[in-house]
């Protein structure tokens, strides 16, 4: 039979998702009822009239990411074997070859592994994004959710609270927090960050080499161009590297925001 989108798609086994939805590499995300004084009482919320919402809808958030996380885990554990990604020359004289050790299965266990990976970057974003929403509701800030929502939030932080500011400057030189950044920006730009890019490179105003014909003998001389086209092997990033950082992300931001509740719980508005 052959394999497309439409018949290779698969649901976990009961096993995987008792597993994969059991991990507790998302336990720190979740925010526990009477987190910074919540409560569906509305006499005793009036202070945060939205606070309870916005953490319902945070941990409904973070158990999507689950999900997520728990389709593609499906995928990977059935095996991508995209090491190495490229051989140069192919194995049948193409000047160069990708996925050589893929059989037909592979590629569609890599397009679903790709499709729920660049997911998961999307909703682990908007868990974060859940997270300044819940600072803007706690200090009353009332920014509107605009494109300047972040950093509306960041400059208040700045006198009201520097070292929660300081938390996620700290973030976001991350190593994790980059490359999980890297990958959710490919996601969103139409480019899965496990696809091969970058194949072609242009150059401007660079020394090369070009062909001349010398009393009858091919030889090159070097000479300064404009534009340079070159094509090559590109760039890729194999999924092993994507599955850590997605667990080793999802901790990471775990341990950030219990350290950003604490700082919000010692300093109240």
């Amino acid at each position: 039979m052959e394999l497309r989108i439409d018949n290779s798609f698969e649901v976990p086994t009961q096993d995987e998702w008792d597993k994969y939805l059991g991990t507790d590499i998302f336990d720190d995300l979740r925010l526990a009822v009477g987190t910074l004084g919540e409560t569906s009482d509305i006499l005793q919320s009036m202070a945060h009239p939205r606070l309870h919402e916005i953490i319902q809808e945070h941990n409904n958030k973070v158990g999507s990411l689950n999900v997520t996380y728990a389709l593609c885990r499906h995928y990977y554990d059935k095996g991508i074997p995209d090491d190495p990604w490229f051989i140069s020359p192919g194995s049948k004289g193409q000047s160069i070859e990708y996925f050589p050790k893929f059989n037909e299965e592979h590629w569609m266990q890599k397009y679903w592994f790709n499709y729920f990976s660049d997911t998961y970057y999307l909703k682990i974003s908007a868990v974060w994004d859940s997270v300044i929403e819940i600072i803007n509701e706690y200090y009353g800030y009332a920014f509107v959710q605009d494109l300047r929502f972040r950093n509306n939030v960041f400059k208040k932080l700045k006198t009201d609270n520097p070292a929660l500011l300081d938390v996620f400057n700290k973030i976001q030189s991350n190593q994790l927090y980059m490359d999980a950044q890297k990958y959710r920006t490919a996601a969103a730009h139409g480019t899965s960050a496990g696809e091969v890019t970058n194949t072609v490179s242009t150059k401007h105003d660079v020394m090369t080499q070009v062909p001349e014909v010398k009393d009858g003998k091919l030889t090159y001389k070097t000479v300064k161009a404009k534009t340079v086209v070159a094509v090559g092997a590109g760039e890729y990033t194999n999924v092993s590297t994507i599955m850590t950082n997605m667990e080793e992300y999802a901790k990471f931001s775990g341990v950030k925001l219990k350290e950003i509740i604490k700082l919000m719980e010692s300093k109240k508005e």
